[in-house]
Formats: structure tokens, C-alpha cells, sequence
């Protein structure tokens, strides 16, 4: 799923592309939509292979600069290549313009640039209408959290969508004995440094809303779980060996107890189309407020 460098496999997130998409909040989508109905400049914080903006080109309207950050050059590229090749069955005509991608619809031109940056620093800085992010910032630290409001408050951002974070809660249907530890340490692995420092994870939710909100941001957010089920299903199978692994890990005493029983019982069911899974997520809008200073 992840290391604890934070890099992600695109194969990964082409898996949870669909879940993500299904699970975001369209609401916040089409206030973010509304916002730039005469166009602007939105940044994108580890954009990934670009499954965010995918969700919201039909939406889009107006002449847009989307500047897509990422640390890993190959994601980079895997972005670019996806968003070309997604852009004729989308009902869209995309061209190169030097290192850019223009995308143009019936409603919007969007210029992509695709920038490997060093997710741990802030750029210096920002002029634009919006900065948006999905399945990332459960990552990073409570210091960053905390400098990237301070940072949104400086160059007065006037939205932020964050998407896809996840809250910490996970349930099981059918349940099992192992469910609470393997949970529990799933949790606690999750909240090991990813190059940020100790990881937020399922405090996101608090931490953010906080922050921002002491920075001048009005907060709405809405819960955005994903719902796992259906026989066959890759995502659902990939996930479960993931939070096996990591909670073995990082709970060495349940670990004979996850690989000889749990991660085999788990895998089964799912096979079978018997299991079903609620991971936790919630997506947060912030508005700046016109009387901050």
C-alpha cells in the first residue's frame, strides 16, 4: 500500500481509483467546480497519476492552470501518460504543449504542468484559487499540518479541498475475534513517520479542521467511506493483505494469529463475496472567511 517514504505504487492507486471516486463528496466537488466557474489556478499536492482531477474534468468550466506536485518522477509520468490516454473516452481533446498537457472540453481548457516537488517543504509560494489534495494527508505530521495552515493563511488561498482522508475507523461484517487488534495496530502502524514526522492518520479530521480553522477558514467536511465488497473484488483482497501485514507488524504478539487465521479467513470470505468493509474517510472544504486579515 505504502512505505514509510510515503510512495505509492501506481498500481495501487489505479485499484482505489474507482472506490475514491465512488466515495468522494460530489457536493464539495461542485462547490470546488462553482468556485472556479471563470477559471483560475489550482495546485494539486501529491497528485499521483492524476485520479482527482480525472473526477473533476467534467465538471470544470472556464480556462484553468492545474499544477500537479508530486516527489515521484515516475508517478509524474504515469500522470501525464493517463491523463492523454483517459482524454478521448472522456470526451476530451489533449494535446502536448511542451512539458504541459492542455486538455480542452465543451466547457473548459485545462493546462496541467507535472512537478516533482519535496512534498516535505511548502512552496514558496502561491498565487491561485484553490488547493486541493485526496488520499494524502493522513500522511504527513501534525507540525506540517499545522505550517501548511499558517501557509494557506499567508498567501490567502481562498478554498482548500482535502478528499479522502481517512478518520480510523474500519468494520467488519462478517466480525471476528482479531478484529479490534488487528484494527488497533493497523492504526498505530499508520501512524508511523512517512518523511513528515509521526503521521496524523484517523486524527486528520481533528487536526485539520483545527488548524485551518484558527487560520481563518470556515470547515465543512462530510463523511466519505469507502464500502468494500462483492466477490472478486481486487481492492477489497489487496486491502485486507495490506492491514494484515501492517498490523503484523506492528503488533508482533497477534501476528502467528493474523497469518494463520485472520489474513486466511478474511481472504476467503472475500473471495466468496461474503465479506464487507467499511474504511473510514471524510473529505474537508475550507473557505477563507472575508474578515480574516
Amino acid at each position: 500500500m505504502s512505505s514509510t517514504d510515503a510512495h505509492f505504487d501506481s498500481d495501487w492507486l489505479a485499484l482505489r481509483e474507482r472506490a475514491d471516486a465512488t466515495a468522494r463528496s460530489r457536493h464539495f466537488q461542485q462547490r470546488l467546480a462553482e468556485h472556479l466557474t471563470a477559471g483560475g489556478t489550482v495546485l494539486e499536492f501529491a497528485g499521483g497519476t492524476g485520479s482527482l482531477l480525472r473526477a473533476l474534468v467534467p465538471r470544470l468550466t472556464g480556462e484553468i492552470s492545474w499544477r500537479l506536485l508530486d516527489h515521484d518522477v515516475a508517478l509524474l509520468q504515469r500522470a501525464r501518460d493517463t491523463l492523454f490516454a483517459w482524454a478521448s473516452a472522456a470526451g476530451c481533446r489533449a494535446r502536448h504543449v511542451g512539458p504541459a498537457l492542455e486538455l480542452k472540453t465543451p466547457d473548459a481548457t485545462l493546462r496541467i504542468t507535472f512537478e516533482q516537488h519535496d512534498l516535505t517543504r511548502l512552496p514558496t509560494t502561491f498565487y491561485g484559487d484553490a488547493i486541493v489534495a485526496s488520499a494524502w494527508c493522513d500522511l504527513v505530521s501534525a507540525d506540517w499540518i499545522e505550517n501548511f495552515a499558517q501557509w494557506c493563511r499567508r498567501w490567502r488561498v481562498p478554498m482548500v479541498y482535502l478528499a479522502m482522508t481517512v478518520d480510523g475507523s474500519i468494520d467488519f461484517s462478517p466480525s471476528d475475534e482479531l478484529d479490534e487488534a488487528v484494527s488497533s495496530a493497523f492504526q498505530a502502524h499508520m501512524q508511523k513517520d512517512k518523511g513528515f514526522g509521526p503521521a496524523i492518520g484517523g486524527d486528520g479530521h481533528r487536526l485539520l479542521s483545527r488548524a485551518l480553522n484558527e487560520c481563518g477558514y470556515r470547515i465543512a467536511s462530510e463523511s466519505t467511506p469507502w464500502q468494500l465488497d462483492g466477490m472478486g473484488n481486487r481492492l477489497l483482497a489487496e486491502w485486507v493483505c495490506g492491514v494484515a501485514a501492517a498490523a503484523a507488524e506492528q503488533e508482533t504478539a497477534h501476528a502467528s494469529g493474523i497469518a494463520e487465521h485472520w489474513l486466511p479467513l478474511r481472504l476467503q470470505e472475500a473471495a466468496a463475496g461474503r465479506l464487507r468493509v467499511r474504511v473510514g474517510h471524510f473529505d474537508l472544504l475550507a473557505l477563507r472567511r472575508p474578515d480574516d486579515p
